[in-house]
C-alpha cells in the first residue's frame, strides 16, 4: 500500500500488517483533472485541479493527527496492471482499515450547508 506522508509529501510504501494508521479520501474524479500516479512522482501535477483536493486531504489528515493519508488516483500506479488488480481487490479493506474517510463533494454547493443540500451530490 502507498501512502502519502502529509508533512514531506512523499509517497511511501508499507507491506502487510505493518501499516500505521492513515486517513482516506473519498471522492469523484474529474475528467482530466486528477493527479495521477505518474503525475505525482514526476511532480507534473500542480497545475491539475486534483492538486488541491490531495493538499486539503492532508492538512484534514494531520487535523486529526494523522501523517499519513492514502488517495486513488495518485497512490495507485494504473500502468501497472498486477498493481491495479491488487488495489481493486483491497480497496474495501483499505477503506475499512482506514482512521477516517474524507469525502469530498465537488458539485456541493456550500452555500446550504444542511445535509439536505448533499442529496443531488453526484457522490
Amino acid at each position: 500500500m502507498r501512502l502519502i506522508d502529509t508533512k514531506s509529501q512523499q509517497l511511501v510504501e508499507y507491506v502487510g500488517d505493518d501499516t500505521p494508521p492513515y486517513a482516506i479520501l473519498s471522492h469523484t474524479w474529474e475528467q482530466g483533472e486528477e493527479v495521477t500516479y505518474q503525475d505525482y512522482v514526476g511532480q507534473l501535477s500542480l497545475h491539475k485541479k486534483g492538486w488541491q483536493k490531495i493538499r486539503k486531504a492532508c492538512e484534514l489528515a494531520e487535523e486529526q493527527e494523522l501523517s499519513l493519508v492514502w488517495i486513488d488516483t495518485c497512490c495507485i500506479d494504473k500502468s501497472s496492471s498486477a498493481e491495479l488488480s491488487e488495489a481493486i481487490n483491497s480497496m474495501y479493506r483499505w477503506y475499512e482499515l482506514s482512521r477516517i474517510c474524507f469525502a469530498f463533494l465537488s458539485d456541493w454547493n456550500r452555500s446550504g450547508e444542511d445535509v439536505e443540500s448533499m442529496r443531488d451530490c453526484r457522490w
